[in-house]
C-alpha cells in the first residue's frame, strides 16, 4: 500500500478502522497528519495503549465535509451491510483532488471460515467494486488483485485455525457482530506464523514471494484487491 504513496505529498489522513494504529504511525513517522476511525473495543484499547495522545482516534466519522486529502479503509467495506452507503461517506470527507484507497478481499468463490472469523458480509469482484467505485464519481488511479501466491497458500494453511475460533450463538450460528468486532486486533495466525516470518529466511522468502506477486497485480489470481481512486 505504501508503494502507492510515494509520489504523494503527506497531508490530512483518515484511515476508516484503524485497528492497533500501526499503519497510522507508519504515515505520520512519514509527515502525514493522521487520524483514525474504530468502533471495535478492543481496538481503541490497544490503539490508546500503544499511541497514546499521539493520533487522534473516534469511534465516529468526522463531520467536516472534504476535509481529507487522503482516506484509507483497508479490508473494512466488506464488514458492512450498506457499503454504497459507507463508501459514499467516506467520499464526502474527501478533498477535491484526495486520493482513496481500499482494500477488500476478492472473489466469493474463495469464501472460507476465514471470512466468518472475520465477520464479513462478502468478498468482492473486480466489475462490482470498480461501479461502487465510478458510481460514486471517483477516477480509478490504480487497480490490483495481490496476494498470489502466498496469501492463497496460507488461506489453505489457516482454514482449520479459523474454523475453531468462530464465534458461534447458542443455535451454532455464526455471531457476525462479535466476529467482526474482534477481527481487527486478533492475529491468531499471523503471530503462529511470526517466528518463521521474522527469520533470515522468512524475510528473504518474503521479498521473493513479493516480486513474484508483483508479475500478477493485473491477474484475477489473488486473493484481495488493492483500489487507488481519485476525488476530480
Amino acid at each position: 500500500m505504501l508503494a502507492n504513496l510515494v509520489d504523494i505529498k503527506p497531508g490530512r489522513t483518515l484511515e476508516v478502522g484503524s485497528g492497533s494504529g500501526a499503519f497510522l504511525y507508519e504515515l505520520k513517522a512519514r509527515g502525514y497528519d493522521c487520524e483514525g476511525v474504530e468502533i471495535s473495543p478492543d481496538a481503541i484499547s490497544l490503539f490508546k495503549r500503544l499511541h497514546d495522545e499521539e493520533i487522534k482516534l473516534s469511534s465516529e466519522l468526522p463531520s467536516l465535509k472534504e476535509s481529507f486529502s487522503l482516506i484509507i479503509a483497508s479490508e473494512v467495506l466488506e464488514h458492512i451491510e450498506n457499503d454504497d452507503q459507507a463508501l459514499q461517506e467516506w467520499i464526502d470527507l474527501l478533498a477535491h483532488d484526495g486520493l482513496l484507497i481500499l482494500t477488500v478481499p476478492a472473489h466469493m468463490k474463495r469464501w472460507s471460515a476465514s471470512d466468518d472469523w472475520a465477520g464479513h458480509v462478502r468478498r468482492y469482484e473486480k466489475k462490482d467494486l470498480l461501479e461502487k467505485i465510478r458510481d460514486c464519481g471517483l477516477t480509478i488511479v490504480n487497480f490490483e488483485c495481490y496476494g498470489f501466491p502466498l496469501s492463497n497458500v496460507l488461506e489453505a494453511f489457516s482454514s482449520g485455525f479459523y474454523k475453531k475460533r468462530i464465534i458461534r450463538n447458542a443455535a451454532g450460528e455464526v455471531e457476525r457482530s462479535s466476529n467482526n468486532l474482534r477481527s481487527g486486533v486478533d492475529r491468531g495466525p499471523a503471530i503462529k506464523f511470526f517466528g518463521l516470518i521474522s527469520s533470515r529466511l522468512g524475510r528473504a522468502s518474503l521479498r521473493v514471494f513479493y516480486k513474484i506477486q508483483s508479475l500478477f497485480l493485473k491477474r484475477e489470481l489473488g486473493s484481495g484487491y488493492l483500489v487507488v481512486a481519485k476525488k476530480l
